[in-house]
């Protein structure tokens, strides 16, 4: 059996334990990657919006 595996993990519930850990686990990242990219999406948007304020002062200061 796989050393990395916990010592009697052979056993079909061992097994089905350490499978609902992981899928578990990569659901959290999954959400937690999401998250992340929401905030990025709304710190870009604010960045954008800036942009173009700072784009139109330009063109004020010009004139």
């Amino acid at each position: 059996m796989d050393d990395c595996l916990p010592h009697g993990s052979s056993d079909t519930s061992t097994l089905r334990m350490l499978l609902t850990q992981e899928r578990s686990r990569r659901e959290e990242l999954e959400q937690e990657v999401a998250r992340l990219r929401a905030a990025l999406a709304r710190q870009n948007e604010v960045i954008l919006g800036l942009e173009r304020r700072d784009a139109g002062r330009q063109r004020e200061v010009q004139r």
